[in-house]
This record gives C-alpha cells, structure tokens and sequence, in this order.
C-alpha cells in the first residue's frame, strides 16, 4: 500500500510541474503584449484622449503579470524539488518533467468494473477477511470445548525375541492397539462461554469494520469517477472557449492589418487567449488526475505506469 501511494504521489507531482511549466511559459508570454497596451495606453493619455487613470490600470495589469510568473516560478521550483526528494534526490536539486506526448493511461471498462476490482484488490480487505477467518476458527474451538469429544487412539509395538520367547510359549513381535477415546465434558466452568462470547463479540466487529471498508471503497472509487467526468466537461469548455478566442483572434488581425481595429483591442483579445491556454492546460491536468485516483483505487496504478 506504501509503495502504490509513493508512485501515485510521484506521479502527481510529475503532472503538477508540467502544469505549472506551462503556465509559466503562458503567462511569461503575456508581459510583451501587456507592454504593449501600456505604451498605447500613455500615448493615448499624453494626446487627451484617455483619462490618467488608464494609465495606471494598465501598468497595474502589467505589475500583476509580473507577479503572477513570479508565484508560478517559485510554485514550480517547489513541487520539482518535491518531486526530486520523493526520487531520492538531494533537497539543492529539482527533477524537470519530460515534454513528450505520452497515451491517455487505459482505465477499467466501467465504473461497476471498477469498484469490483478495487474490492477485490484492497489489502485492507483482504487483512480484515483473514482476522474474521481466524476469529471464526477461534470461536469453533471455545463452542467445542462444551461438545462431547471422540479421539481416535492407535498404539503399534514391536517387542524383542531375546526378551520374551525363551519365558513365554506363544509370542508375538508385532502387537498393535486401535481404539476410540470419548470425553464427554460435565462441568465446564464459565470460561469457555465466555470466550465465546468475546470471539462472538469480535468478529461482529470485524464484519462491521470490513463493511464499512468496503463501502468506503465503493464510496471513494465511485467519487473518482464523477470527478473524471467533471474534469472531462470542463476540459471540453476550456478547449472549446479556447477556440472561440483563437478564432476572434484571427479575424481582429486580419481587421488590424487593414486598419479597422486598434491595437489595445488586438492586444486584449491576445491576453485573453493565452488566458484560455491556461484554462485549457489546468482542465488537462485534472483529467489525468482523475484517472491517477481511478487507477490507484483498483490497485492497477502500477501496472499502467510501467
């Protein structure tokens, strides 16, 4: 169970700074096009044509970008720094994750299938299934004590010659005893029904515990599902909001180039795009993260890393 919460919490990791990777590289990409409105902006403050205040929201907004790639710098040193400890690295290192496209990682047909395998593949179960099974033994051998007992007895000799046929006229070496032991018990004593008791009061509890541990299990595997739907919904949004924009983007270039369109209006539209990537990539991330948590409550996380 270790070692499948060390791969799962590695793996996460690995997710989170490429995540964040991204969104650096987005929002270092938004500072040109910031500058940009603010050089408009004064020009167009210095002419009258724009209140003085514009030119502080749009140095304002440029402060703010700047800010934002600054907490994404240090958020993604501090997760590839995790994720090097968690390798076994020293804590001066970081462990950059590889760009590279990789497949969607393979998840059980269903969710039905799902939560059968993850019932079937909990060690917490399976620990809790041989506590009950050894309890039931247990608890057959306090009732036994109050049961009639039948012991099957069997005695095999084989005696000397030198010892007992000078002394006895028939002599037989080989001798052999077969016979059946009966204990019927009479006065028991108290003890024995009450560790029957208290085995009977123990494996009651066992039972609740191991129901409660498998509904969790069907609670939480269940959980993970519903989230991979969520994440997949609202990736479909942000990839579809993101095309909207790329679009719009499109057709105010083209109006820039022939002079029907201002450039703080372009630069706008651009900020909102890189705006739409950032969704876009967060969106993704969840997804994969979803089917993380899928994978490692049906135990099979492992198996579909490799």
């Amino acid at each position: 169970v270790k070692q499948d919460e060390v791969v799962y919490r590695a793996a996460v990791l690995f997710l989170d700074a490429e995540q964040i990777g991204r969104a650096l590289r987005t929002a270092a990409s938004q500072i040109p096009n910031l500058e940009r409105m603010r050089e408009t902006v004064e020009q167009r403050v210095a002419e009258g044509r724009e209140l003085e205040i514009e030119k502080k929201r749009a140095s304002l907004n440029v402060l703010k970008a700047r800010q934002r790639i600054e907490n994404l710098r240090m958020d993604l040193e501090s997760t590839e720094t995790s994720l090097a400890l968690l390798l076994g690295y020293d804590a001066a290192d970081q462990v950059h994750p590889a760009e590279e496209d990789r497949p969607v990682l393979a998840l059980p047909p269903s969710e039905d299938a799902s939560i059968t395998l993850a019932v079937d593949s909990s060690k917490e179960l399976k620990i809790l299934a041989s506590r009950m099974a050894a309890k039931r033994l247990e608890l057959s051998g306090f009732r036994a004590q109050r049961l009639p007992q039948l012991d099957l007895v069997a005695q095999y000799s084989l005696f000397a010659k030198y010892n007992y046929q000078d002394y006895f006229g028939q002599f037989q070496r080989h001798n052999g005893q077969l016979g059946v032991s009966v204990t019927i018990p009479i006065l028991v004593g108290r003890s024995a029904y009450a560790l029957a008791a208290s085995a009977e009061a123990d494996l009651a509890k066992l039972q609740i515990d191991f129901g409660r541990a498998r509904s969790q299990i069907a609670a939480d595997t269940k959980k993970a599902f519903q989230d991979l739907k969520k994440a997949a919904l609202a990736g479909e949004v942000a990839r579809a909001d993101l095309d909207l924009t790329r679009e719009q983007l499109s057709i105010y270039l083209a109006q820039y180039a022939e002079g029907r369109l201002p450039l703080a209006k372009l630069e706008e539209t651009r900020i909102a795009e890189s705006e739409r990537w950032m969704t876009y990539y967060e969106a993704q991330n969840m997804m994969e993260r979803a089917r993380l948590a899928i994978l490692r409550e049906t135990g099979t996380l492992q198996a579909a890393l490799r």
